[in-house]
């Protein structure tokens, strides 16, 4: 899965990859360098790639490292991706009553217009209620009186029900 890197333009061209780069008036075909290693597929939840200065491995020219996350790190991943899924929550229960997303939907609590001015205020109850559900049990995980959650699908039930005024 290596590639060479010519100067001919065969298989990707070093002149084009590098323009600013003076090369030898009459170079070798290939200069001498290693084909360099395709990125590897790695598990985006619990590795990431890291640059390296290089080296060879069987024949190729590796300039990464893949690292495993360490447990600050997946939790900090996980963290991350429940306040984004519990944040999307909220904006598609608005977006399904025809606002932008939740903070257009709270905009409205004094609209004149007394549907508009309910549901404005029912979005403002549904974010504050949401995420203060979400801040206890990360206060909670935090204290060691609940474990982790695996992802928000398990935290989901925890939070408000969403059930807009008639």
């Amino acid at each position: 899965m290596s590639k060479e890197y010519h100067l001919d333009g065969r298989n990707g061209s070093l002149k084009q990859l590098f323009p600013n780069v003076s090369f030898p008036a009459n170079p070798t075909d290939t200069l001498g360098a290693l084909p360099h290693a395709e990125w590897p597929t790695i598990n985006r939840d619990t590795q990431r790639i890291e640059s390296s200065a290089g080296h060879e491995v069987d024949g190729e020219w590796i300039t990464y490292r893949v690292i495993e996350l360490t447990a600050d790190e997946l939790n900090a991943n996980l963290q991350s991706d429940i306040t984004q899924r519990t944040q999307q929550r909220l904006d598609q229960a608005a977006q399904a009553h025809g606002y932008d997303n939740i903070l257009s939907a709270c905009t409205y609590n004094l609209s004149a217009v007394t549907r508009f001015a309910q549901e404005g205020q029912y979005c403002i109850a549904l974010r504050d209620s949401t995420w203060a559900a979400l801040d206890q049990l990360l206060k909670d995980v935090e204290a060691g009186n609940r474990a982790a959650p695996s992802g928000f699908e398990e935290i989901e039930p925890e939070l408000p029900v969403i059930d807009w005024p008639e």
